[in-house]
């Protein structure tokens, strides 16, 4: 184990929903089904779009993104968060932020700027998709910038635009994504 590794200890796993479907072969996320699938492949998977479809394929990468987000602050929060009080969607999105290491996409800081406003900053420090795709002239990760215009918009039962204003691909030392009411 390299010195950076953890061992997943006993307190993450409880915090971390996921069970093996054993007669069925299948592993279910607080009871949905899963897969796992490397970063590669989702990289690929982008760059084939690119190049079949070009610039509208950014479009379907954030939006079937923002779909996911929209379901997993749901599915982590419970279906009636955006009707439940700020602090109620806030801590939404922050046990989410913290659910992003255990599912394998580095850590995120959230900043909330302006609630009313829907101004949030998520930095992710370690993009898998920057690191595959650099260098770049552009941002690239939209996966996550659909990811995380979903959530907000979820939590909080808003329309939500997101942005990546830092990209790691594009040299910038961490990926950083805003967001703010559509």
């Amino acid at each position: 184990m390299a010195p950076e590794e953890t061992p997943v200890r006993e307190s993450d796993v409880s915090a971390f929903p996921v069970t093996l479907d054993r007669r069925e072969g299948r592993i279910l996320f607080s009871g949905v089904p899963v897969w796992f699938m490397t970063a590669q492949y989702y990289v690929d998977m982008q760059v084939q779009l690119e190049s079949v479809i070009g610039k509208a394929s950014k479009g379907i990468l954030y939006r079937s993104a923002e779909l996911l987000g929209t379901r997993l602050v749901r599915l982590v929060a419970g279906e009636t968060v955006a009707d439940g009080d700020d602090m109620t969607r806030v801590s939404a999105l922050l046990r989410v932020a913290e659910l992003l290491p255990v599912l394998g996409h580095g850590k995120a800081t959230l900043v909330l700027e302006d609630l009313h406003a829907l101004e949030t900053t998520w930095t992710l420090p370690h993009s898998q998709i920057a690191e595959l795709r650099r260098p770049s002239s552009q941002a690239v990760c939209h996966f996550y910038t659909g990811v995380v215009a979903g959530l907000v918009a979820g939590a909080f039962g808003r329309g939500v635009r997101a942005d990546e204003v830092r990209c790691r691909a594009k040299g910038d030392e961490a990926c950083v994504i805003t967001t703010r009411a559509a």
